[in-house]
Order: C-alpha cells, then structure tokens, then sequence
C-alpha cells in the first residue's frame, strides 16, 4: 500500500516512477511476506485491425487471436478504449475528474462489497521494503513515500481514521546519488527514523547533491556525486 513519486521544481511528476521500484511486504519482525511485487508496466496492445494494417506487405501468414478480455466500464471517466475493472481503478479516474466518488461507490458493479478502510486496518501490522533505482532530472526536487492511493480511494473522514495508526518508524539501509566513490563515506547507511509519538506523524529528508569527479591512481576518471543531508521529523 506503499506509493513512490517525484515531482521537480518545475512542477513535472514522474508517473512511471514506480515501474523501477520493487515492493516487499514485510510482518511486525522484518520478515518477508509471499513475493517481491514489480510495480506493472502498461502496455497499449494493438487492434485486430492495426495488427493486419501494419502486416499487409509481410510474405508471411499473420494469423491473429481475438482474445477477448472483460474491460470494466470508466462510466466517462477516462476514454472509452480504457478499462476500470477494479473499484480501485474506478474511483481513481473519479478522484482525477473531480466527480462524485460516493455516487460511483455506490452505484458501480465494480463497488459491490468493495472496503478499502477495512482493507487498509487488514494491513497496518505490516511494513513495506522498498528498493530500486530512480533516473531523475538535475534540477531540485521532492523524492515522496506515502500511504498509496489513500486520498485517491478514502474520503477526509476515513483519513483522519487510520491517520494515527501509520507507524513511519523507517530504516534507510542504502541511500545513494550516481555511482560510488571509492572510500567515501554515505551517510544514508542504515540510517534508522523512529516514531516516538502516537498519532500521525511525517518525516523529511533534505539531500544536497554535489557533483564530483574522482581521480584514481591510474588516471582513471568517474564523474558521480557526494551529498549532504539533513533530517527533519515533523509531528
């Protein structure tokens, strides 16, 4: 339940950012929970008719499968070659629409039976490992990891329910910017946040990138970074 996304300066978000990080659930002990989740990539699969049209002067045969899969209705909120077929995804599309999102609750098939505040409480005793690799611009920029798809999916009120129930007790155990240097100290090694406070509670890093060229013995050059960072726990 865990989401990742960057925005610059310039006010540019990275919506396939999490296509690079790897999802782990973890038990109250720091142990793994079934499989390391990789983050979908969508994939825009061509029409019957594209396949033939782009084809037509191939020598070979081209046989193509209508295979058919369900495709739950948007009811207008994204194009009609779009599919909503979880409630998730549906009142996502709501949320970015700024359209009704009890009325659809209410009223979608996809909905029927659908709790995602009880299937947030089903999953507070758990933690998330998260690791991956991030290409971002050189420009200043906010790097966020928060509770996924809660403002999407849960009213003000639901919020305000589980808000103090979210432990951001972290462990940073690699943090780095470009390539490592030889014998240079990272302080983001195992670098540990502890929430000392029982209600809700968010912490932020501010990490200076300095650009650094490193030399070795035999002429070899590498061009990476140092950075500097400060921690700020606000409650």
């Amino acid at each position: 339940m865990i989401q990742v996304g960057y925005r610059d300066a310039l006010g540019n978000d990275r919506a396939d950012i999490e296509n690079e990080i790897l999802k782990t659930n973890l038990d109250v002990n720091g142990n793994p929970i079934g499989k390391t989740d990789k983050s979908q990539v969508t994939v825009t699969v061509p029409t019957k008719e594209e396949v033939l049209e782009n084809t037509k002067h191939d020598d070979d045969e081209i046989v193509v499968i209508d295979d058919k899969k369900e495709c739950g209705d948007c009811f207008g909120a994204k194009e009609k070659s779009e599919c909503c077929n979880t409630c998730e995804e549906l009142i996502a599309a709501y949320r970015k629409k700024n359209w009704d999102v009890d009325r659809i609750k209410a009223q979608a098939p996809q909905c029927a039976g659908f709790n995602y505040l009880q299937k947030w409480k089903n999953g507070v005793e758990r933690g998330c490992r998260l690791e991956g690799k991030l290409s971002i611009t050189k420009v200043q920029g906010h790097v966020f990891i928060i509770p996924g798809r809660i403002n999407d999916l849960l009213s003000n009120s639901e919020i305000r329910q589980i808000a103090n129930s979210l432990n951001v007790t972290h462990t940073i155990h690699h943090f780095s910017l470009g390539e490592a240097i030889p014998e240079q100290k990272n302080p983001f090694v195992d670098h540990r946040g502890v929430m000392a406070v029982d209600h809700a509670s968010m912490y932020q890093y501010f990490v200076n990138a300095i650009p650094t060229t490193y030399i070795n013995k035999s002429g070899k050059e590498l061009k990476s970074y140092q950075s500097m960072f400060f921690c700020f726990d606000e409650l």
